[in-house]
C-alpha cells in the first residue's frame, strides 16, 4: 500500500454519517489480484467488508462505509468549543496470494462549510466557517520563508520580519 486516506462526510437528507476510504498499491503482477477489505470501528458497532480488484501497476481503491443512524457519533470539535472525540478504525486488507495489511487509524467526524454571504449596508461578504452547523471565528498566521535558500537568513533579518 503506497497510500490510504480516510475522509468523513455527512448527508443531511438522509441525516447519514460516511467515511470514504481510498488507498493505492502498487501491484506487481501481470494480472488483476483479488482481495476482501474489512473495515471495523467498535465505538459505532461498524463492521463491514467489501471485494476489491487490484489491477497491475499502480492501482487504486476507493470505499463508502455507512455508519448506522442507530449509533450516536460525536462530532470533534475546534479546541475550546467541545470535545475532539475520535474513534479507533481497524481496516484489513486481504489480498490474493496470502498477504495482509492492517491499517489502524482514528477517524473524525464533523462538517465545515465556508460562509460567504452578504451583509447588508456592506459591498463585501461574510467569511467564516460554520463547523457542525455552528459559527465558529478562527484566526491564524502565515509564514512565507525568508529567503529561498536558507543559508542567506540572518538573525537581524528574522528579528526585523518578526518585529514588523
Amino acid at each position: 500500500m503506497i497510500y490510504f486516506s480516510v475522509t468523513s462526510h455527512y448527508e443531511c437528507s438522509s441525516q447519514q454519517w460516511s467515511l470514504e476510504i481510498e488507498s493505492d498499491f502498487d501491484v506487481v503482477s501481470s494480472k488483476p489480484v483479488n482481495g476482501l477489505v474489512i473495515v471495523s470501528i467498535p465505538e459505532l458497532q461498524t463492521l463491514q467488508a467489501r471485494t476489491i480488484e487490484l489491477h497491475p501497476g499502480e492501482s487504486s481503491t476507493g470505499l463508502l462505509i455507512n455508519i448506522s443512524k442507530s449509533v450516536a457519533v460525536e462530532t470533534w470539535w475546534p479546541r475550546g468549543h467541545g470535545n475532539q472525540t475520535g474513534y479507533d478504525m481497524t481496516t484489513v486488507f486481504i489480498i490474493e496470494g496470502g498477504y495482509k495489511i492492517e491499517k489502524i487509524s482514528k477517524v473524525y467526524f464533523r462538517t465545515v462549510e465556508l460562509v460567504e454571504e452578504p451583509i447588508p449596508g456592506s459591498p463585501g461578504l461574510s467569511f467564516y466557517f460554520r463547523i457542525n452547523g455552528l459559527p465558529i471565528f478562527m484566526k491564524g498566521s502565515n509564514w512565507v520563508p525568508a529567503d529561498s535558500f536558507q543559508d542567506r537568513v540572518t538573525s537581524k533579518m528574522l528579528k526585523r520580519l518578526l518585529q514588523s
